[in-house]
């Protein structure tokens, strides 16, 4: 499941390096893509036992309000969508 998530990671950042240019906001979208990309191949390469310390200190955390982190990705969804729709 590991490989999977960070595989889906690195295909989404490389499709926001692909349409960047044709987006709104093409220079947030690119670095964001670059960033998803990046993170994601670092992470395949980290040693699992790291990845696993750093996930059980930090998910508590992000977990805390799933709500807020269910809306915020719902937005994140949409602010996306609008700047390849207006882009285009």
């Amino acid at each position: 499941m590991h490989y999977l998530e960070l595989g889906v990671r690195t295909l989404v950042g490389i499709a926001l390096l692909a349409y960047a240019p044709h987006m709104a906001f093409a220079s947030e979208f690119r670095v964001f893509g670059w960033i998803l990309a990046v993170s994601s191949v670092l992470l395949a390469v980290v040693p699992w036992r790291w990845h696993q310390r750093f996930a059980q200190t930090t998910v508590p955390y992000a977990t805390r309000y799933p709500r807020w982190l269910a809306a915020g990705s719902f937005v994140l969804g949409l602010v996306i969508l609008a700047a390849l729709a207006k882009g285009s």
